[in-house]
C-alpha cells in the first residue's frame, strides 16, 4: 500500500489534496508537460494508500501569480480545509505555495512535495 513510514492511519483517514498552479496564462499553454506532471501527482497519491474518492485536485488557480493569497481560491480552499484538519497530504510540485502558508499563520502541517520521475 504505502511505503512511508510517516503516514499513519490517521493520515488516511483524511484527504489527500494535489494542489496545481502555474503562476502565468502563458505559462498553462506553454508548459503542457508540467500541468501533466502536477496532474499526475494524483498516481503518487494512491500509491501511498489514498483511494481514488478520498484524493481532491485543486487546480483554481492555474495563471494566478502567487505574489498575494487573496486572490488564489484555491489556495485559500486548500489552506481552510487544512485549518479544519480535513487533510492528511498535500502533494504539490509548487514549493513557494508551502512557504506562503506557513506566513498566514499556519504551523501545524506539512507539505509534501514529489517530483515525478
Amino acid at each position: 500500500m504505502h511505503n512511508s513510514d510517516l503516514i499513519t492511519p490517521q493520515h488516511l483517514t483524511r484527504k489527500a489534496v494535489i494542489y496545481i498552479r502555474q503562476s502565468t496564462p502563458h505559462q498553462g499553454v506553454s508548459h503542457q508537460e508540467s500541468l501533466r506532471l502536477q496532474y499526475a501527482l494524483g498516481a503518487r497519491a494512491r500509491q501511498m494508500g489514498w483511494p481514488d474518492e478520498a484524493i481532491d485536485i485543486i487546480d483554481d488557480d492555474l495563471g494566478l501569480t502567487a505574489a498575494t493569497a487573496h486572490h488564489r481560491a484555491g489556495f485559500n480552499t486548500l489552506v481552510a480545509q487544512v485549518t479544519l484538519e480535513q487533510v492528511g497530504l498535500i502533494l504539490s510540485m509548487m514549493l513557494p505555495a508551502c512557504h506562503a502558508t506557513a506566513q498566514t499563520g499556519i504551523r501545524s502541517w506539512t507539505c509534501v512535495a514529489t517530483r515525478a520521475a
